[in-house]
This record gives C-alpha cells, sequence and structure tokens, in this order.
C-alpha cells in the first residue's frame, strides 16, 4: 500500500462487512489507505474515478502552469516548507493523485479546495511526503557497515566517545532501526556498555510519531530474518515493536534538510533516496550540510540512484557501487539561511533561461552570506522544544550554554543545558507551563571561557493550529566588563553579591518547592483515585483470569482428543507406509517390465526390470519424455495411437503386441498391457504399462504350427484311416480318408463328438 500511494496510486480496503478482517484491518492500520468501504460502494468509486479527465494532468502541463506557484504559497504558508526547490516530477504526479481523490478536473478547481479547506492542504502536504522505506532495504550495504565501516569507525576510539548516526528523511524509522540493529550485532556484548547516539529525522510529524512507537506490521518486516525477529522484537497483537534497547538509542525529531541547521560531529550520515527529489541548488545546500555535519572520519551514505553532482569539492567517493562517501578536507561556509527557493518571475512561473537563473543564484547567494553574518553576530541563541522538552530547532550560537551530554542520545533540553542554567531553566519551564505566559530570569551566572558572565532566560509559549504546547527559549548574554575570576573572588564587593545572589535563589527555591507540594498532593489524590480504580479493574481481571481458567480446561479436554486423533491418523500412516513399501517390494520383484507415465507421457518411475531389460539407467527415464528414453526407441506409431487412447478416450488396453527392431535389445516381440491409475482427478492421472518379452513363445509357436503343417501333411497321404479326439471325445483331427469314411468334410468335424458320428463303433474293440 505504501508503495502504490507513493506512485500515485489511490487504495482501498473492505470495511466490517469482510468475511476476514485480519488483512483489510491491517491496511486501514498501516496509514496508507484512502477509502474504507464495502465492495459495492468500491465498485461506485472506481467507476467514478474512471471517468475523470484532468484537463492539462500531464506533467508538463503542471509545471508550465502558473497555479503550481499557488500550490507551493499555500503549502509554505500552511507548513513553512517551500516545495519550489524539489524536482516537479514527484510534486505533480502527488498533486494529481489528490485532484483524483477530491474528483476534479482543473489545477483551478483544485487550488479553491486547498483555499477552502485547510484539511485537504494537510493532506496534500502528507501526499508529497511519502517515501518509500523498509527494513534492511539494501542487504549489500549492511555487509559493508559491518566488514568496513563500524571497524573503522570503532579504531582508536575510546570507550566513553559516542557512535554518532544521522538519518535524515527517515520516515517511519525502519532504516534507523535497520542500522541499530546492524551496529547491535556488530558490537556483540559490548552493545549496551557502548554510547551511541542515533538521530533519526523527518518532515513529517506523523511519520516520527510512528517511527518513535517503533511498531509495525508483520507485512512489513519481509526482510527480516527469523533470528532478528526473534531478539529485536516483541510480538504485540499482530503487530511487532521493535525492543527497547534499539528505541532507547534512536533520537527521532521532525527536522527540514533545506531549513533547519543540522547536527554535527556526526561519524556517519545515511541519506538515502533524498537527493533526487531535490533541485540542484538545494543538493548542494544539504550536502554543504552533511559535510559540516561530518567528522574528518566519517562517511556519507547515498542511495544507489544519487550521487553528489558537482559537490566533489566536498566529498570523495569511497565505493561506486554503494554511494559511499568521505568528507574532503575543504572548508566552505555553512549556510545559515538554508533559503534555497528559486524566485518565481513576474508572470509566475519558474524562470527557463539559465542565465537568468545563474544572476538570480549569484544575488540570492551574496543576500544569503549578508544574512549569515547578520545571523551570526546578532540574532540570539535560541532553541525550540515541545511539551515533551524536546529541542526540536535550534537557532543562533547555542554553544554556551548546550553540550550534548555523554551516554545515551537525548535531545532534552534540560539534560543539555548547562549544569549553571538547570535550576533556573527548570523553575522557568514550570511557570510557563503553569500559566502559559511569557517568563523571563535575568542575571543567571554563567562561567564562559573561565570568565563570569551574566545571561538572561526568557521563554515564550508558542500557539500553532496543531494546539500542541511548544516553547520558545532565548538565552541572551548580558555584556560586563570581563574579570578573572582570581581577582574577583578577592573582594568583598563579590562576597555580597554572591550571598544576595544566594539569598535570591533560595527564596526562589521555597517558592517553587511549595509549588511542587501542592502539585504533589495534588497528584497523590489523582494518584489515589488511580489506585481505586485500578483496585476495581484488578477484579475484573481476576473474573476475566478465571474465565481463562475455564477456557484453559476446555482447550486441554479438546487437546487431548486432538491428541488421541492424531495418534489413529499416526497409525494409519503408519499402515500406508507399510502397505507402499508392499507394493513397491512386489513391483520390484516382478520380473517383467513396469513403467509408470504421467497425463503427459514422462516417466514417473519404473521398476528395475526394465532398467534391466532394456538396458538404460534410472537417470536416463524418470522425468524424461516416454517417446525419447533410449535414443527414441519408443517412438513407434503404433504403440503411440494405443497411448493416445488411453488419455483421450479414459480406456485401457490389453495384450497389445508389437514386434519391432529395438536400438538396445535388438528385434523383439513385446506383449503390452495398460491400466489406468486414478478416476477422480485428471490432472493426477497415472498409467503403468506392461510390457512382456514374447518373443520366444511367438517362435515356439511358429514352429508347432510349422511341424503341425507337416504331420498333417503326411496323414493326409496316407491310405488308413486316422482320428484325433481330445478328453471329451471330441474330434482335434481327421485325415482325408477318415473323413470319407464317415461321409463329411474335415472342417464339418472338428470339434464335433465322435460317438455322434461313429455310435456303432462305440462299443468296438477299436476304442
Amino acid at each position: 500500500m505504501h508503495a502504490i500511494k507513493a506512485a500515485g496510486g489511490i487504495t482501498f480496503a473492505q470495511d466490517v462487512s469482510a468475511a476476514f478482517q485480519g488483512m483489510p484491518k491491517s491496511a486501514v492500520v498501516s496509514g496508507f489507505i484512502d477509502f474504507v468501504l464495502s465492495p459495492e460502494a468500491i465498485a461506485n468509486e472506481l467507476k467514478e474515478f474512471s471517468q475523470i479527465t484532468i484537463s492539462g494532468s500531464l506533467p508538463d502541463d503542471i509545471i508550465k502552469s502558473s497555479s503550481l506557484k499557488k500550490i507551493f504559497i499555500l503549502l509554505n504558508n500552511k507548513t513553512g516548507v517551500d516545495f519550489s526547490h524539489y524536482k516537479p516530477t514527484t510534486i505533480t504526479r502527488r498533486i494529481i493523485r489528490r485532484m483524483n481523490l477530491n474528483k476534479v478536473n482543473s489545477l483551478k478547481d483544485y487550488i479553491s479546495i486547498l483555499q477552502k479547506k485547510t484539511d485537504e492542504l494537510n493532506f496534500l502536504y502528507q501526499d508529497l511526503l511519502i517515501n518509500v522505506t523498509s527494513f534492511f532495504r539494501d542487504p549489500e550495504l549492511f555487509e559493508t557497515l559491518s566488514k568496513k565501516i563500524f571497524p573503522q569507525l570503532l579504531k582508536r576510539r575510546s570507550l566513553s566517545e559516542p557512535i554518532r548516526i544521522w538519518i535524515p528523511a527517515c520516515a517511519t524509522g525502519e532504516e534507523a532501526c535497520s542500522i541499530a540493529i546492524c551496529l547491535f550485532e556488530y558490537l556483540g556484548d559490548n552493545a549496551l556498555t557502548t554510547p551511541i547516539q542515533i538521530f533519526a529525522t523527518d518532515l513529517s510529524e506523523p511519520a516520527i510519531q510512528r517511527a518513535r512507537a517503533g511498531i509495525y506490521l508483520k507485512s512489513t518486516l519481509q526482510n527480516i530474518s527469523a533470528r532478528r525477529l526473534a531478539k529485536f522484537f516483541v510480538k504485540i497483537d499482530s503487530s511487532y515493536q521493535i525492543v527497547k534497547s534499539i528505541r532507547d538509542v534512536c533520537v527521532y525529531a521532525t527536522h527540514n534538510l533545506i531549513k533547519d541547521p543540522p547536527f554535527s560531529k556526526m561519524d556517519i550520515i545515511s541519506c538515502q533516496n533524498v537527493m533526487i527529489y531535490l533541485g540542484p541548488n538545494a543538493q548542494r545546500k544539504v550536502l554543504q550540510s552533511f559535510h559540516y555535519a561530518l567528522k574528518l572520519t566519517g562517511h556519507l551514505l547515498l542511495g544507489k540512484s544519487e550521487s553528489i553532482g558537482s559537490s566533489t569539492d566536498l566529498f570523495v567517493q569511497v565505493n561506486k557501487d554503494l554511494r559511499i562517501f568521505t568528507k574532503t578536507l575543504a572548508a566552505p561556509s555553512l549556510n545559515l539561511d538554508y533559503s534555497v527557493r528559486q524566485p518565481f518571475n513576474s508572470h509566475g512561473s519558474l524562470p527557463d533561461s539559465d542565465k537568468l537563473l545563474t544572476t538570480q543564484t549569484s544575488e540570492a547567494d551574496l543576500i544569503r552570506e549578508t544574512d549569515k553574518i547578520l545571523l551570526s553576530q546578532f540574532v540570539p541563541a535560541s532553541v525550540v522544544i515541545n511539551k515533551d522538552l524536546q529541542i526540536l530547532r535550534f537557532q543562533g550560537a547555542t554553544a554556551n550554554y548546550l553540550q550534548p551530554a555523554s551516554g545515551k542520545a537525548s535531545l532534552n533540553v534540560l539534560k543539555m543545558v548547562k549544569d549553571e542554567l538547570v535550576f533556573e531553566l527548570r523553575s522557568l519551564l514550570h511557570q510557563a507551563k503553569k500559566t502559559d505566559y511569557i517568563v523571563r530570569k535575568e542575571g543567571v551566572n554563567l562561567i564562559i571561557n573561565n570568565l563570569p558572565g551574566k545571561v538572561s532566560i526568557e521563554i515564550i509559549p508558542i500557539k500553532t493550529a496543531s494546539q500542541n504546547s511548544h516553547f520558545l527559549i532565548v538565552f541572551q548574554e548580558k555584556a560586563i566588563i570581563p574579570v578573572p575570576i582570581e581577582i574577583i573572588k578577592g573582594e568583598k564587593k563579590f562576597k555580597d553579591n554572591r550571598i544576595r545572589e544566594l539569598e535570591q535563589q533560595l527564596k526562589e527555591s521555597k517558592e517553587q518547592m511549595k509549588m511542587m507540594t501542592e502539585e504533589f498532593e495534588a497528584t497523590c489524590e489523582e494518584l489515589q483515585s488511580a489506585n481505586e480504580e485500578i483496585l476495581s479493574s484488578n477484579e475484573e481481571l481476576q473474573s476475566i483470569n478465571e474465565e481463562l481458567e475455564t477456557s484453559k480446561e476446555e482447550l486441554q479436554s479438546t487437546n487431548e482428543e486432538l491428541t488421541t486423533i492424531n495418534e489413529e491418523v499416526q497409525h494409519r500412516n503408519d499402515d500406508l507406509k507399510e502397505a507402499v513399501n508392499y507394493a513397491e517390494a512386489i513391483v520390484e520383484t516382478i520380473r517383467e517390465p513396469l513403467i509408470v507415465l504421467n497425463a503427459d507421457l514422462h516417466v514417473r518411475t519404473a521398476n528395475n526390470a526394465f532398467y534391466s531389460i532394456f538396458k538404460i539407467s534410472q537417470e536416463e527415464t524418470e522425468g524424461h519424455y516416454f517417446y525419447e528414453i533410449g535414443n527414441g526407441q519408443w517412438d513407434i506409431a503404433a504403440l503411440k495411437n494405443e497411448l493416445n487412447d488411453i488419455i483421450s478416450k479414459n480406456k485401457s488396453f490389453e495384450n497389445f503386441e508389437l514386434s519391432n527392431d529395438f536400438k538396445t535389445i535388438g528385434k523383439k516381440v513385446l506383449m503390452f498391457n495398460a491400466v489406468r491409475m486414478a478416476q477422480e482427478d485428471k490432472k493426477k492421472n497415472r498409467y503403468m504399462l506392461a510390457i512382456e518379452d514374447v518373443t520366444e513363445r511367438r517362435l515356439t509357436e511358429k514352429k508347432l504350427a510349422e511341424s503341425f503343417k507337416l504331420n498333417s501333411s503326411i496323414l493326409h497321404s496316407i491310405n488308413d484311416i486316422f482320428i484325433s479326439v481330445n478328453d471329451n471325445w471330441e474330434f482335434v483331427y481327421v485325415n482325408q480318408q477318415a473323413a470319407k469314411f464317415i461321409g463329411k468334410k474335415e472342417s464339418q468335424l472338428l470339434g464335433k463328438e465322435i460317438w455322434n458320428e461313429l455310435s456303432g463303433y462305440k462299443d468296438s474293440i477299436l476304442f
């Protein structure tokens, strides 16, 4: 479903009318279903979609349309993301998908919907952010990580130095988890004691939330081996959750690669299949960010269809097939503006002239360089945090106030802020959350570069359309005359000021303690109420447990019955095997050749007599076309006609005699008998062909016939009467003299009882 939606397709799932709910329910939970309907409603929707003809729906038509600029502006105003620097192919495909879903035929009508419906802007935004991903997408890359990159990464690394990895555009976290699993497998028993920090970022907040939960449908785990599934996942209902040890090392955050400042001191950056969606200017900016973020020994991993383009001054390719790069020693300045949007011309469309683009880009670079200096010199250090105190965005120079903590990776502001500011910042955050007003603290002491300083901290609540709580924390350093600490400590004034500051801090601490005590008491009451609910729930669980015990007993009884049935089936299976063995033994002891053919006349099997008599091996026989075995010696027209009849006319044949000069045994007279072995399913029909060599018998019969003919000629020539009868006194032979004597022809007498013709001689001494 993910891939279909990413390619611009429309997805449906059957509603509760489905006989089997598992598959539709899993599809809906995945978040990639557009419609949940009954089969009849799905058919109607498909019929309506087939009748929609979008005017100007070809990508080129949309790219050249001035309406595209309006859509970019609406998206930028709503989300703060400028899609004008993205390659237009994917953008237009997703726009057409949304137009189809809204059943409109033109961009103009769709823009009207975007202007009227805020939800549609959100839907389009989320569609534009869809990125197909999976666990262990490129096995060869992960093998290279384990065999080459991880060993280099850990070489000469101190035990306390964390491994830092950044996965931009992480989607729902599959790639981040895959790299974490690969690293854990490489580290083995040292995985839990090695500090690991994996930063996974994406523009999509829903995708980040799903990544943090770490819960995945079974259908998305096809590339996960059974061993990894058992070790790194926990089954939850019909889904699987990544284990806590992996979740703990992965920090997920929303981040705009084009707009937001990058992370730093990274060992690995894995940016798979992102650059292909960006224009050249945006690609350059992103690669500059990656160059800044990587350590000198770090590695950049790109998708197999991606390259660094003209940025060969920033990176050197070390693996051409897997697109692995290392940074160069070049030190380009990091553009803090991150504005790479190409300007629209006066007609509202993107400029087509390369010359115009070069001029505008040069002017934009000049403006960005100027803004960079202004931002670096005058914009105060600040961070944006969410309600969980996780840092979402950095602005300005924050190094004097924030620093990554050693150990487990965390973007919690209280863990990253310097120790001298923790107390004051915690107090201010508490006040800002409680009052929802701007709070400020002046004159907080802070040692910077071994010199004393004063800093003010201001926290500003931010209102957003999503109603989620966010706060802007601004740090502003107060300019003072720098005096070495050693001199200040010797002055009485310093002591008095320090005493007043400590008294003020104590007063504030008491007020904060009072507030926390009140909140603690309120929390205790809530916990008491919750405890009562838990007790009630415990009783319900006890009742459910008793029901489960009853069900368990029933299941045990059913299991015993199934065990008995299984034993009976096993006995029958043993009897069947014994019967098969008997049948095989009988077939093998038969001296006449037997061969079994399937419906298309390929040999299923044959007995030892067949292989021995016709001088052919089992390998040359079984599975081969009957008429081709033995160098085609069975390709006999008469035999083929008989076999075709048994297959097409559902009949058998007996005592079919055939004389042929066989290549392996010479000229032989063979008698064939064929019988069908199965009748219920024609596809499973088998035919047994029994072959008997009657060559010697036919030669003997021929000799007897010739001898009889000779004797008969002799007896006919004598003048005596000669009669031969069988045990029933029936004529078997009479010569000419006997026939004359009786008065009948020889043919009239054969088979007749002698006493009917010679009744007067019955008591004669002759008989």
